[in-house]
C-alpha cells in the first residue's frame, strides 16, 4: 500500500476513533486537489464538491482560515495533519467522520479578460455618461492594451473619468473588481467625436457687424471639437454683433458675440404704453443703456414720471400700465 494512502486512512481513523462511540451522521471528505478563486482558503473551500455541507456546519469551516490563495497560475500543498490541527477549532459534531488525504494540493483559479471585453467596458461607460447625446456620438478606443489575467472570482469593474471631457480624447481608468477586492487597473483612452446642428456664418463677417437672418445658416457637423457655447436656433442670434471677423462656415461661438444697445442712456425715446386693446405713444428719456428685450428705467417727457419699459427695438420701448 502506498505510503500517502495510509497517511490518509491513519488520519481518517484516528479523528472517527478520537470521536467517541457515538453513531456516526456522515462523512465529511476533503478533495486531493482544489481550485479556488478569492484572497484566502478557509476549510469550507476545500471540502469535496461532491459533499453537500449543510448550513450551520458550512458557517463553522469558514470561519478557519487555511492560508492566503497562491499567486494566479500558482498552487500550494496542504498537508493532512495541517487541516487536522484546524478542524480542531471548527469544532465539529462529535458523530461526523471526516476523511483527510495525506495532502491537498491547492491552484488559484484565473479568468481572463480580453482586449475586446475592456474595450466594451469602456465604450459601456462613455455612452452610459453620454446620456441622450450618444446616439449622435462617434466612439473609438486608441489604447486599451492587451489581456488581463485576474484571478478567478465574481468580476465586477468601476470606470473613472479623471478630466470629466467626454468629448475629444476622453482617458478613463477601469478597476477591476474580484470579489469586492482590487485586482488590476487599466488605462484606456478614446476618442468621442460628437455630432449636432449648429448655426454657422452663411459667409464671411467682418468685425462688428450685426447679425441678420441672412448672414447665419444651421448645418450638421462635429461639434466636439467647438470649444465655445453653441446654439442650433438662428433667432437666437440676430441682432448680436461680432466682436471679431467670422470666415464663411465658422460656428458663431458665443463667446464671439456680444449685445448691441439699441438704445443709449439719454436718448429720447418713443414710448408705446398699451393696456389691453388702448395704445398710447409718448416720448421719454431713457435713463439707462437698453439691449433687446431688456427692461430699462425711462421719463416721460410730458409728466416726469419714471416708467419701467421693455425695449423693442432702437428707440422703441413698451411701456405696461
Amino acid at each position: 500500500m502506498k505510503s500517502g494512502a495510509t497517511a490518509a486512512i491513519l488520519l481518517m481513523l484516528a479523528l472517527v476513533l478520537g470521536a467517541g462511540s457515538a453513531p456516526a451522521a456522515g462523512v465529511l471528505s476533503f478533495a486531493a486537489q482544489v481550485e479556488v478563486g478569492g484572497g484566502k482558503v478557509t476549510l469550507a473551500r476545500l471540502v469535496a464538491p461532491e459533499v453537500h455541507l449543510p448550513a450551520g456546519l458550512r458557517r463553522r469551516l469558514e470561519r478557519v482560515t487555511v492560508m492566503a490563495a497562491p499567486r494566479p497560475g500558482r498552487q500550494a500543498r496542504v498537508s493532512g495533519r495541517r487541516l487536522r490541527a484546524l478542524l480542531a477549532q471548527a469544532r465539529l459534531p462529535r458523530d461526523l467522520s471526516v476523511l483527510l488525504p495525506a495532502e491537498v494540493v491547492v491552484r488559484r483559479g484565473t479568468q481572463r479578460v480580453t482586449t475586446h471585453r475592456i474595450i466594451a467596458i469602456y465604450t459601456a461607460a462613455v455612452e452610459k455618461r453620454l446620456g441622450p447625446r450618444r446616439s449622435r456620438a462617434d466612439i473609438r478606443v486608441l489604447e486599451a492594451g492587451r489581456d488581463l489575467v485576474l484571478p478567478a472570482g465574481r468580476l465586477t469593474t468601476r470606470v473613472d473619468f479623471p478630466t470629466g471631457r467626454l468629448a475629444g480624447r476622453v482617458p478613463a481608468r477601469i478597476s477591476f473588481l474580484v470579489d469586492g477586492s482590487l485586482a488590476a487597473q487599466r488605462r484606456v483612452v478614446g476618442r468621442v467625436d460628437l455630432y449636432g446642428r449648429v448655426v454657422v456664418a452663411a459667409h464671411a463677417l467682418g468685425r462688428r457687424h450685426v447679425l441678420a437672418p441672412e448672414d447665419l445658416k444651421v448645418v450638421y457637423t462635429r461639434i466636439s471639437d467647438i470649444r465655445g457655447s453653441i446654439t442650433s436656433r438662428p433667432q437666437d442670434l440676430v441682432g448680436l454683433r461680432t466682436r471679431f471677423p467670422l470666415t464663411a462656415g465658422q460656428p458663431l461661438e458665443l463667446e464671439r458675440l456680444e449685445r448691441v444697445p439699441l438704445i443709449r442712456r439719454g436718448d429720447v425715446v418713443r414710448m408705446v404704453c398699451t393696456r389691453g386693446a388702448l395704445k398710447v405713444i409718448a416720448k421719454g428719456r431713457a435713463e439707462q443703456t437698453g439691449y433687446k428685450g431688456m427692461n430699462i428705467r425711462l421719463t416721460n417727457l410730458a409728466s416726469k414720471r419714471e416708467v419701467y419699459g421693455r425695449v423693442l427695438d432702437a428707440g422703441t420701448v413698451v411701456v405696461q400700465f
